[in-house]
């Protein structure tokens, strides 16, 4: 089930109670859940679209950092080429071939691990917010049913 959907359940949850829930005592705090509740379902939908929009930005950088390493083999296998025609030179240009991919796999690599390290911290940053959300509501939770408790043993 979605998370909108569970949200939903929960809000209808609470507007169904009826009897000591929604006594005088108790009708600020069932309000307070329901607007929290409702503060909840318009904050979700962004998070969600920025968690979208982080992902999608991954592999916009990573397609991004493929391409120039691609550009960088590609230019040094032509360089490579050209040297290779001069007799003379035949060993430097492999030389300075290698030492070109190699230095595009590293800068590769290097721009793979901190993209990958970025979107990391994104996605902590998300799964934190989320989780601060849920702590609320679970608080919430049982502060309405440590209510609940507390009537039943007054009764």
């Amino acid at each position: 089930m979605a998370l909108n959907d569970k949200i939903e359940e929960l809000r209808d949850e609470l507007v169904s109670q009826r009897g000591f829930l929604w006594s005088k005592k108790n009708k600020d705090s069932i309000t307070k859940c329901l607007s929290l509740i409702d503060e909840i379902k318009m904050a979700l939908p962004s998070a969600l679209q920025e968690a979208g929009y982080i992902i999608s930005q991954k592999q916009k950088i990573l397609s991004s950092a493929q391409d120039a390493a691609n550009k960088i083999v590609n230019d040094a296998n032509l360089k490579a080429k050209d040297l290779i025609k001069e007799e003379k030179i035949t060993k430097q240009a492999e030389a300075e071939a290698e030492a070109l991919i190699a230095d595009a796999n590293k800068k590769c690599n290097q721009l793979y691990s901190s993209t990958k390290e970025n979107i990391d911290r994104m996605l902590k940053s998300v799964e934190d917010y989320f989780a601060s959300n849920l702590r609320v509501v679970k608080n919430n939770r049982e502060e309405l049913a440590g209510g609940t408790l507390n009537k039943k043993k007054q009764d």
